[in-house]
């Protein structure tokens, strides 16, 4: 038996790396690790020099759960030219308020949305439409069959935040977009 401990980058860099060795594939293992620093090095390159938007990821609707500094999707919205707008809390899933979202007050409201399920928008909750984002229409889904499992499509990932985020890049990242066979 062996168990992993994987939230961050560098968690999954380790553990891709001990699976290589374990199971005797170093070299891929090592192949991969490389890839993937790569896909996000050239996302963050193209994100580097735009300004930052800060973003609320609405991981969960009622109670109000979000992404805090101990979750790896709050170095993939850094990456991807976001700026987490409850970044300062160090839990991964920080429970936090409508009030809290108000005084943040978002650019953009990102919400994971998992194929084939229907999940009610931020604009359909009650007392929701204070927040100068939803009532903007200042939301994009994101897919989170994608988002949620880190893993060696990060780098995918990393791609589809940032065209949410960035929608200007979308052209630059579609051509050097990692492949979903990966």
């Amino acid at each position: 038996t062996l168990a992993l401990y994987h939230n961050s980058f560098e968690d999954l860099e380790r553990n891709i790396e001990r699976l290589g060795a374990l199971s005797g594939h170093s070299s891929e293992a090592a192949e991969t690790v490389a890839r993937i620093r790569s896909e996000l090095a050239f996302v963050a390159g193209l994100t580097h020099e735009l300004p930052r938007v800060s973003v609320y990821y609405d991981l969960w609707a009622n109670p109000p759960i979000t992404i805090g500094a101990g979750s790896y999707l709050d170095s993939l919205v850094k990456v991807a030219g976001g700026s987490n707008v409850f970044g300062d809390l160090p839990e991964p899933s920080p429970q936090v308020s409508l009030e809290a979202i108000v005084v943040r007050d978002p650019a953009l409201v990102l919400v994971p949305v998992e194929t084939g399920s229907i999940r009610d928008t931020p604009a359909e909750r009650q007392g929701w439409a204070v927040i100068p984002a939803i009532r903007d229409h200042r939301v994009q889904n994101v897919e989170a069959d994608l988002l949620h499992r880190l893993g060696p499509r990060i780098g995918e990932a990393a791609v589809a935040l940032a065209i949410a985020i960035h929608p200007e890049l979308a052209g630059l990242l579609a051509q050097r977009s990692p492949s979903p066979e990966r």
